[in-house]
């Protein structure tokens, strides 16, 4: 329990220099940048897969296990990220701005008061709207972060809390994905026979299929009763006899 709450109080520290962060690099004088524009286009377009996959994956695991310590993991990682961008690229970067709103308003169920003030802060420091969120209002009146459109979904095989395969489909076709659909894709998908293994070697069976929204489609699977799990035959090692003891003469 003590590394737990340690743990948090580190995520806290983070997360509140992050936007002291914002505070000091519009107070202090602009630096130049030194990277090219499509440099620049590169580390926007990965803020934004971060951002995004963070999206997807705290819904996942709270819409999949009511896991809001999974979820807030994700939110540190995220955290963490955002606090390695380079300082000139923070000043520039839309996608900056919006990962830091998405960041507020998905922990602001978590940690309302600290989240809250951090908004506060935004706001102040911020004098436009940034996509999706209007300024003018608290953090409690915003939206949750959606995926865009473009972000593709993903479809499944989980056991227990493991996702033993997966791979992105477009999200407008998942709505009518049947549970052989998945299955097919999945196997067709399977190149090394991964999941076929993973199967044999835990004696499961599929149970059913679980769409959640249109963002993703799961194929859950069991333990079989009726199927022996396969034991992983143990490597012989053969220990080396030790040299025996010279006898004192």
């Amino acid at each position: 329990e003590d590394g737990i709450a340690e743990g948090l109080q580190n995520w806290f520290k983070i997360l509140i220099n992050l936007y002291v962060e914002l505070i000091e690099s519009r107070t202090k004088s602009q630096l130049k940048s030194a990277m090219t524009n499509e440099e620049f286009k590169q580390i926007e377009a990965t803020i934004r897969d971060q951002r995004l996959n963070t999206i997807y994956t705290v819904a996942f695991y709270v819409d999949s296990f009511f896991s809001v310590a999974s979820a807030i993991i994700e939110l540190q990682k995220l955290t963490r990220y955002l606090r390695k961008i380079p300082v000139n690229v923070k000043e520039q970067s839309n996608e900056y701005l919006t990962a830091l709103c998405d960041l507020l308003v998905m922990i602001g169920p978590v940690i309302p008061c600290l989240s809250s003030e951090l908004w506060t802060i935004l706001r102040k420091q911020i004098k436009h709207n940034v996509d999706g969120y209007d300024l003018s209002k608290n953090l409690f009146e915003q939206n949750y972060p959606k995926l865009p459109d473009d972000y593709p979904g993903k479809i499944n095989a989980l056991y227990d809390t493991t996702i033993f395969a997966s791979m992105p489909v477009s999200r407008s076709v998942l709505p009518s994905l049947s549970t052989s659909d998945v299955l097919k894709c999945l196997n067709e998908n399977d190149n090394q026979s991964q999941m076929k293994a993973f199967i044999e070697n835990n004696a499961l069976k599929l149970d059913r299929l679980r769409k959640l929204g249109d963002y993703c489609a799961t194929l859950i699977y069991e333990r079989d009763p009726d199927v022996p799990i396969i034991e992983q035959p143990e490597a012989i090692v053969e220990k080396k006899k030790g040299k025996s003891s010279k006898k004192k003469q």
